[in-house]
């Protein structure tokens, strides 16, 4: 039988911790984000565009601090619920808005009377009997409310659903494992090559 007893010197013992601490923070986040770009990329390939592209718009992919630790990486990809403001005394900038996505992704009915305004936006007509009076809240009003509202078409359109968001993900889930794999290899042969990156994040 052979014993063999190895002792870390103290030089190569912080190069592994080096190492360890550069995986963290130069490899996981950068493959993480190689992931994420592929379902990005693939909705903004994707994602049909209307007369103002605020579902389009509205696409975004962003680190997620809170539910990120320092070996666990989280990026987001999804779609804003409302516009935003870049601060408190700029006016509403159109960063996009995914309010009617569930129509777009699933289909719907319409049923009522629509135009375009200038800005390229949809509005359902009203009744001019009903103009000035509170709009009912299609969440929780009859069918009769909302009937004695707008004006309804002769016939309503069934709208087809394009799906486009489903689409993008199985099309996604086959690209992201390599993309992940091949930025993961890129990144730790940097650190290894140059243990001074341990403490920086490329994307």
């Amino acid at each position: 039988m052979i014993k063999v007893n190895t002792t870390l010197t103290d030089t190569f013992s912080k190069q592994l911790a080096t190492l360890a601490q550069g995986i963290n923070s130069h490899v996981i986040r950068s493959t993480a984000r190689a992931g994420a770009l592929e379902y990005y990329n693939t909705l903004m390939k994707n994602v049909p565009i209307g007369p103002t592209s605020n579902l389009k718009n509205s696409l975004y992919h962003a680190y997620a601090d809170d539910a990120s630790s320092k070996s666990y990486k989280e990026y987001q990809v999804g779609f804003r619920g409302n516009y935003g403001k870049v601060n408190k005394d700029a006016k509403e900038v159109p960063f996009g808005s995914s309010s009617h996505l569930h129509l777009v992704e699933f289909g719907h009915i319409q049923r009522y009377q629509m135009k375009i305004k200038k800005d390229g936006t949809w509005v359902t007509l009203v009744r001019p009997s009903k103009m000035g009076t509170g709009k009912p809240n299609p969440k929780n009003a009859s069918q009769a409310e909302m009937d004695a509202y707008y004006i309804p078409l002769k016939t309503p359109i069934q709208r087809q659903g394009s799906g486009f968001v489903r689409r993008s993900f199985d099309e996604a889930k086959n690209l992201a494992p390599n993309a992940m794999a091949k930025r993961a290899t890129e990144r730790l042969a940097e650190l290894i090559n140059n243990p001074s990156l341990a403490n920086a994040y490329v994307s």
